[in-house]
């Protein structure tokens, strides 16, 4: 029982350690809106926009902001679409 305690606690841990990194991003990002086409810049290599654009195209991507020909993410949107998405390796 105890192990499985300190387990929980371990992941917890590590969710509040990954929160802050994301955070991190868009406190780096300093703007409200990410351009779909800087998604790769604002994520440091973790998405590209070819992806997202894929994932709209299903349906499943962050909900996206259109202006003229140009797709935007707000940035707080994009972050918790991507904490949503990360999967975590099973020890």
């Amino acid at each position: 029982m105890v192990m499985n305690d300190e387990k929980a606690k371990y992941t917890d841990i590590e969710d509040h350690v990954l929160l802050n990194e994301f955070n991190e991003l868009a406190a780096k990002w300093g703007k409200p809106f990410v351009p779909r086409t800087k998604v790769g810049i604002f994520s440091e290599g973790l998405l590209h926009p070819r992806t997202l654009a894929n994932l709209d195209c299903l349906g499943i991507g962050p909900g996206k902001i259109i202006m003229g020909k140009r797709v935007f993410y707000k940035t707080p949107d994009l972050i918790a679409w991507m904490q949503g998405r990360v999967k975590k390796q099973a020890a």
